[in-house]
């Protein structure tokens, strides 16, 4: 019996030290961006998820502020935090949707057939939350 509670103890100091070291450890906050991708495979050198200065109209044919045509982007999330989730809507159509996820670094997505709606963007992770959308407008 006493070796039993004893064994019971140990495990629940062990248990606190580690979730004490887990709250305590720098994690680095999620950061989001997108760039385009255009059809010769090199990437936009701006932003398309966060900088609002630029026009993304009929960006499928290379117009607007767009060097070259693009019919797809690359998703990039940075940071150490754990990931509850990760949702990426394409118009009204979920093309990633991804629950626990664990990066160390960053991890990427790209997304097919875009330029014509907008791109919905949320990550949620353990501190900090991202949501944002890449307005993609076609028409004449």
């Amino acid at each position: 019996m006493k070796n039993q509670f004893l064994k019971i103890v140990i495990c629940f100091l062990f248990s606190l030290l580690s979730f004490a070291m887990y709250a305590n450890s720098d994690l680095t906050p999620i950061m989001v961006s997108a760039y385009l991708i255009y059809e010769d495979g090199s990437l936009s050198d701006f932003d398309v998820l966060n900088d609002k200065t630029k026009a993304l109209w009929n960006t499928v044919i290379g117009a607007g502020d767009v060097e070259k045509p693009s019919k797809k982007i690359k998703v990039v999330i940075t940071g150490n935090e754990p990931i509850r989730y990760i949702r990426i809507k394409n118009g009204k159509k979920p093309v990633v949707a991804k629950k626990n996820v664990s990066i160390t670094n960053k991890i990427e997505f790209v997304i097919l057939d875009t330029g014509c709606e907008p791109v919905e963007v949320e990550v949620a992770g353990r501190k900090s939350n991202y949501k944002g959308v890449i307005d993609f407008k076609c028409g004449e």
